[in-house]
């Protein structure tokens, strides 16, 4: 027994499955059939589990549960498991069937290792809900309201619905989402809720009272569940899972709603958060809010100020910003300054002012002028930076350190900087050391390094354990690991996957999976799906295909369109793809426009094409220029071709 939503059913059901495995399981579908079903039980043979969910449905009117029936299953060794909820036990607790029966109290609010429990489950609804609930909110009490709770709310946004308790609700949510961890004062609510109530439709509508519409976004629903839950007097926060649902369905927080939750932040921490949640979403809006910020003399908000300008692309007032209002002997200003200049191209500067930002302890500068000087093709200067910054524990040195090296074929060197880098926290260099093993032939050492990294999500990971598996011939691991990089968005995976198909006789499969590669942007593919279908004959398919891969550059597509067109009647548009073809250097097509060029009137026009790829040295096409210069062919064209 417990509160409504405490996960009662759930929890006996779970531990009926767990204890009784070997019983029947009898639910009445009325509480009338429990005398008839109890009879039957009794009877049976096998051992029986009884279930009466909601056990006051079965006390009413004496027609359902009896202490007589409870007694005879007592003697039959059956079980009886019921819920009962606890505003119905009122009332109900001193029934003599209540009372004979063992109670056992399910709490609502879970306690810390619950919690901790919940949140490493497998299912990652019960995860989910461990996250975003609350001490006072408890974890079933967020499973049974997701996702009616939100479905509510938008079906009540409505004439005739609850238009006004949903604004507020929605200025509630909206307001969280913007930054404001405290709660929210009805006042505040009020003058937020105008704008959603607007933008729904206002007074056609025709909004219930104020009064009204709290009461019902504060009414409660499975068990203290509600859309605004009260958190004093006259003050209240939106439902947590009311504020996941408003960020998974990807609506944006009202615009006029930044700016009230910024002036409604009631402390400097709360004001920037909101104004770095702004930022993140709405950027003018955040460059207004620093901007406020920073004209109040906050030289925290005046670097975050040149950020956001940086970002949006202004960069002329994102400089003046630095050099003006931000702190200039502050490293990370340096830094930002740094970057900024370096993306204007104004690299000298940059270096000066990175080197500024790292003397004054900012690791990530020495990093940044590492990478702008091996840009600029200094090796050794972007060496010393990036070693200085891998020695200060900047993010992403010793990585960096790691591909400047591999790269200037010190790879011993490299391997020991991703080792460092991997070591240090960062698994970004797995991949490339596992790929220099795999290299130098060491793949035992290379496949855990790789392993590693793919389980931490690197794709680059899992196409080289892909392709490993392709060259040993182990197909099922190489197509595993494919699909592995599929699920984790890599297009790449879909053609080499498509390749290993085609290439072990399954081009239906094959061309399945070069289809979404296509669509992914990678022209090979287009080229691949077209020679596929060639292969099978489907010429005028191919031939779209063949279009788009000589409008992507495969020189040899022009070949094989010229194919196409000839297989499918149109010999001159033929001649003329493969006269492309051998203009642009391809000595097939030479060859090919010799059984398309004929007449006596294209011999000119051949001669000269086959010319070329004789002197490019295509044997078979100096065999053709002989064989047309013979006077037994009677073609008669210029003189024998030799070298």
């Amino acid at each position: 027994m417990g509160d409504s939503a405490a996960g009662k059913t759930r929890t006996l059901y779970e531990a009926m499955r767990a204890t009784l495995p070997g019983h029947r399981f009898v639910r009445p579908a009325q509480p009338a059939d429990v005398p008839t079903l109890i009879t039957g039980i009794v009877a049976s043979a096998d051992p029986c589990v009884l279930w009466l969910d909601e056990l006051d449905r079965y006390l009413e009117g004496g027609c359902g549960l009896t202490a007589h029936g409870l007694a005879e299953l007592r003697r039959s060794q059956a079980v009886l498991l019921a819920t009962l909820d606890a505003s119905a036990l009122e009332g109900r607790g001193g029934t003599e069937v209540v009372c004979q029966m063992q109670h056992v109290e399910l709490d609502r609010r879970w306690n810390a290792a619950e919690r901790r429990r919940a949140a490493e489950s497998r299912d990652p609804r019960v995860a989910r809900a461990a996250a975003r609930s609350t001490t006072g909110l408890g974890v079933a009490e967020y499973l049974a309201a997701d996702p009616w709770l939100w479905t509510e709310l938008r079906l009540a946004d409505r004439a005739g619905g609850r238009p006004r308790g949903v604004a507020l609700t929605r200025a509630g949510i909206d307001l969280s989402r913007a930054g404001i961890g405290g709660p929210l004062p009805t006042s505040l609510l009020f003058e937020a809720h105008r704008s959603y109530l607007v933008d729904s439709g206002g007074s056609l509508l025709r909004p219930e009272p104020v009064d009204d519409a709290l009461a019902w976004a504060g009414r409660t629903r499975y068990g203290v569940t509600s859309m605004l839950l009260p958190v004093g007097e006259d003050v209240w926060r939106a439902h947590p899972q009311l504020v996941a649902a408003a960020d998974e369905a990807g609506i944006p927080v009202h615009r006029l709603t930044w700016f009230q939750a910024f002036g409604a932040a009631d402390s400097l921490d709360e004001i920037l958060t909101v104004a770095l949640n702004a930022t993140r979403h709405e950027p003018s809006i955040g460059v207004c809010l620093w901007q406020a910020l920073a004209d109040a003399g906050i030289k925290e908000a005046a670097n975050n100020l040149g950020v956001a300008l940086a970002h949006l692309g202004r960069h002329e007032e994102a400089e003046r910003v630095y050099r003006t209002q931000a702190d200039l002997e502050d490293g990370v200003v340096l830094l930002n300054l740094g970057n900024l200049l370096c993306r204007t191209g104004r690299h000298d500067e940059a270096a000066k002012a990175y080197h500024e930002s790292g003397e004054r302890g900012e690791a990530n500068a020495w990093n940044n002028l590492g990478l702008l000087f091996k840009e600029q093709g200094e090796f050794a200067r972007a060496e010393v930076c990036l070693r200085s910054a891998a020695l200060a524990n900047a993010p992403d040195a010793e990585y960096n350190l790691g591909v400047l090296l591999e790269e200037r074929g010190r790879t011993e060197e490299a391997k020991a900087s991703y080792a460092r880098a991997y070591d240090a926290g960062d698994s970004t260099g797995l991949t490339n050391w596992g790929m220099l093993l795999l290299d130098e032939g060491r793949q035992e050492e290379a496949e855990p390094l790789l392993r590693q990294a793919a389980d931490a999500g690197d794709r680059d990971a899992m196409l080289s354990l892909a392709n490993a598996a392709k060259a040993d011939g182990d197909m099922r691991q190489a197509t595993d690991w494919y699909h592995r990089a599929i699920d984790a968005g890599d297009a790449r995976a879909y053609f080499n996957l498509a390749n290993l198909l085609r290439d072990h006789g399954q081009p239906g499969l094959a061309e399945m999976l070069y289809r979404p590669a296509i669509d992914a942007g990678i022209t090979s593919a287009v080229y691949n799906l077209a020679l596929l279908l060639m292969r099978q004959e489907r010429f005028t398919e191919a031939e779209t295909f063949l279009h788009q891969a000589v409008a992507h550059g495969h020189r040899k597509a022009m070949f094989h369109l010229g194919y196409a067109l000839r297989q499918t009647g149109r010999p001159q548009a033929a001649a003329a793809q493969w006269e492309l073809a051998a203009e642009e250097g391809d000595t097939d097509a030479a060859i090919a426009l010799a059984t398309v060029l004929t007449s006596p009137a294209d011999q000119a026009r051949l001669h000269k094409v086959l010319r070329r790829a004789a002197d490019a040295g295509e044997g078979d096409a100096a065999l053709v220029l002989s064989a047309m210069a013979s006077p037994e062919t009677g073609y008669g064209l210029g003189t024998p071709w030799h070298r």
